[in-house]
């Protein structure tokens, strides 16, 4: 269980980083030059850490018996999905081979498959933080 919850706060990290840097970095004035090493580090370095970490938390889920929490399910699925969407983007390329070009699509696997995921951990963060009121007021 806290194998499935670190690697999944890894690969949502990775996830949340390169959402920030794609939607934040066509407003920010930049050195092109900067602007693109410092994408290929985010989005390179994001898409391999988070689909290890992908890898590494769909097997843990997998192996946490037939009948998990509903949080476990949402968070093992979200790892399949990033699996999912990533092997249809390296199958993608391999199979109509282009220009290369269709590769710049692999870091969205990552990030479109592990949008459950943080959903759910903010979810978790959310209820954990706020106080319980367990008597009325009055």
């Amino acid at each position: 269980m806290r194998t499935l919850q670190v690697t999944s706060a890894i690969a949502a990290a990775c996830s949340v980083l390169m959402w920030c840097f794609l939607l934040v970095q066509p407003v920010l004035p930049m050195n092109p030059s900067a602007a693109t090493d410092a994408g290929f580090i985010i989005l390179a370095g994001g898409m391999l850490i988070g689909l290890l970490a992908a890898f590494i938390g769909l097997v843990a889920g997998a192996t946490l018996g037939p009948h998990p929490a509903w949080r476990i399910r949402i968070l093992t699925g979200s790892h399949a999905l990033t699996i999912v969407l990533t092997g249809v983007v390296v199958l993608w390329a391999f199979v109509f081979p282009q220009s290369g070009w269709e590769l710049l699509a692999l870091p969205g696997g990552v990030m479109i498959g592990q949008l459950p995921a943080i959903c759910v951990l903010t979810a978790y963060l959310w209820t954990r933080s706020s106080p319980r009121q367990d008597r009325p007021i009055g």
